[in-house]
């Protein structure tokens, strides 16, 4: 089954300019369980141009053995401790790092730790 990248239509204002992968008719989810530390799934930037491959991923343990996980290369925009931040600010220029992102189907997620999860991420032009 393809990959796809999903956006929701215009008038969804929440989901503007963000995006949702898909396989087959199962969304998938970004966890902070798999990113690298200190990351959260909120500073995940989706550029246009990504590609996602699907692959079974037996190392994930219980219960989640042999699920297909969607893995591409993502954007980061670190944005710090976010709740230091003040409501307003001038918009950042720093640049964007590249990292990794490892999806799981959607119906999955929760099983592993407490963790921050998101399915529509930011699109980069």
């Amino acid at each position: 089954m393809p990959v796809r990248i999903l956006e929701a239509h215009p008038y969804v204002e929440e989901s503007r300019n963000e995006v949702a992968v898909m396989r087959g008719p199962l969304v998938y989810c970004l966890e902070s369980i798999d990113l690298p530390g200190g990351i959260r799934p909120m500073e995940i930037i989706v550029p246009r141009t990504t590609r996602f491959e699907a692959r079974v991923d037996d190392a994930l343990g219980a219960p989640l053995d042999g699920i297909v996980v969607v893995e591409g290369q993502a954007k980061l925009l670190r944005d710090g401790r976010a709740k230091d931040l003040p409501l307003y600010r001038d918009v950042r220029t720093q640049p964007l790092q590249d990292v990794a992102i490892k999806l799981i189907p959607y119906y999955a997620w929760d099983n592993r730790g407490t963790s921050e999860m998101t399915v529509w991420m930011p699109l980069a032009w």
